[in-house]
């Protein structure tokens, strides 16, 4: 309802042309832009001591009325953590893939309601809580990523889809392994063109040989699956 309000008012100034009457440019509110909430609020905050005396609708000045500033202080301290997330994914100077889903559970969690938290900013966290979950949609990438970052292997930070983000990187080495070996199988078999005896054992060779590849390719596998779980093993950070 504060936000609704807070939304309401700022759209009323920058309408009725009374943002040139406050000392900083009022900020709107986007669906598509969640660090635009916290701009809005801020903003908002900036101008908070000066809009009793430039807010003149009757309508509006109810909602003003409604607007407890401690609370707006609360909502402010939230959303900034929405823009401290969007601030760490869109580094460019190092890989950021492997955070999207520590960061996007770390807002969950800072999404549910405490013991001191406002009736206002309870509701709003329940909503966000709500939101983020569902809204923030993951590609199996992001579930791989974590658990090659030796800081997140272990997923505690988000344990229940250790299974799926480890079952997914199982099967992605498996399906490079398949991969391999049949591009592998495929370039190694020749077909005979003549039907000499030399050619017909010569190829019968290169037959048995690519099987010994093969059966190689199976035991490398083997020490793959092994190195992932001396890596999941492995203490070093």
């Amino acid at each position: 309802m504060m936000f609704n309000n807070v939304q309401d008012l700022v759209s009323y100034l920058r309408r009725s042309h009374n943002q040139s009457k406050l000392s900083k440019r009022l900020q709107m509110f986007t669906k598509t832009c969640w660090n635009s909430a916290y701009s809005m609020i801020y903003s908002f905050i900036s101008v908070y001591p000066e809009l009793s005396g430039v807010v003149k609708d009757p309508e509006q000045k109810q909602k003003l009325a409604a607007i407890d500033y401690d609370v707006l202080l609360e909502f402010s301290n939230y959303f900034k953590y929405f823009v401290e997330v969007t601030k760490v994914l869109s580094a460019d100077k190092h890989p950021t893939i492997h955070l999207v889903l520590p960061l996007k559970q770390w807002l969950i969690n800072l999404s549910k309601p405490n013991a001191h938290d406002s009736a206002a900013i309870t509701s709003l966290k329940k909503y966000m809580h709500h939101e983020i979950a569902s809204y923030w949609e993951l590609e199996d990438v992001h579930f791989m990523a974590i658990i090659l970052h030796p800081n997140f292997k272990y997923l505690h930070v988000c344990p229940a889809v250790k299974d799926k983000c480890y079952n997914l990187l199982n099967d992605e080495i498996e399906r490079r392994r398949a991969e391999s070996r049949s591009s592998y199988a495929s370039s190694s078999l020749s077909y005979p063109t003549t039907t000499s005896r030399q050619t017909t054992e010569e190829n019968d060779a290169d037959i048995i040989e690519s099987c010994f590849d093969l059966e190689q390719s199976q035991t490398r596998q083997q020490h793959i699956n092994d190195e992932f779980e001396g890596y999941l093993n492995d203490k070093t950070k």
